[in-house]
């Protein structure tokens, strides 16, 4: 057998999900950390704070909205005000952290809530996607077979 490493979508996910970008302080403490978004909608981002141990909700995201905010959702914790943002509406990261944003006790319990957290939909959020890339590839295609 040769030596052909299997990749399994779990691990994957696992890899993708488990990357959080720090922000530390000069004293090299978390006050602050970005998630990828790609399997996380804003939605999901708000149910993960709120699952954190005493989140008391503030403001969920709005929904369906053509032009949204860049920070989207609030929550307290442990006293703590705790914002979720996408810097410019369109990101590929989430920032989370507290506002104003310095180091409290409270972060470590928020980044390790998002790296517990597993997606409802994962891959599947992508497939309305690419069908229909799929079906405009194939309507040009025909159009070009067809002269």
């Amino acid at each position: 057998m040769g030596g052909m490493r299997r990749c399994s979508i779990s691990r994957l996910d696992n890899q993708i999900l488990r990357e959080n970008f720090d922000l530390k302080d000069d004293e090299g403490r978390v006050f602050a950390f970005e998630v990828s978004n790609t399997f996380l909608t804003r939605a999901e981002a708000y149910r993960v704070l709120l699952s954190v141990a005493g989140a008391v909700p503030v403001r969920p995201p709005k929904r369906w909205q053509l032009f949204a905010d860049d920070e989207f959702c609030e929550v307290v914790i442990d006293g703590v005000r705790f914002v979720a943002w996408e810097p410019f509406g369109d990101n590929s990261r989430f920032w989370i952290g507290s506002e104003p944003p310095a180091w409290n006790a409270s972060v470590e319990k928020v980044r390790s809530a998002f790296e517990l957290y597993r997606p409802s939909w994962g891959y599947l959020q992508w497939l309305p996607l690419g069908l229909a890339s799929s079906f405009m590839i194939w309507t040009v295609f025909q159009r070009f077979c067809d002269k």
